[in-house]
């Protein structure tokens, strides 16, 4: 009985930290996304720079999103 609330206890944990890690990529992946749109409307002189960080960051950020939810799916 005592191993089982171990295995709960880390279970809870686990899934705690995934949750907390959706959470965070979501708002990255919002705020890159607000930060692309808004310098596609702001013409500058190193704005292809910024769109190519801000482009790359989201496919980043994709991959992280499809990692954890592989993980969920090991729960």
């Amino acid at each position: 009985m005592k191993d089982f609330e171990v295995r709960s206890s880390g279970n809870d944990d686990r899934v705690a930290l995934l949750h907390e890690l959706i959470e965070a990529l979501t708002a990255l992946g919002n705020y890159l996304a607000a930060a692309q749109r808004e310098l596609e409307n702001q013409p500058a002189l190193k704005q292809k720079v910024f769109e190519r960080v801000i482009c790359h960051s989201l496919i980043q950020y994709d991959r992280a999103v499809e990692a954890i939810r592989q993980l969920q799916t090991l729960s």
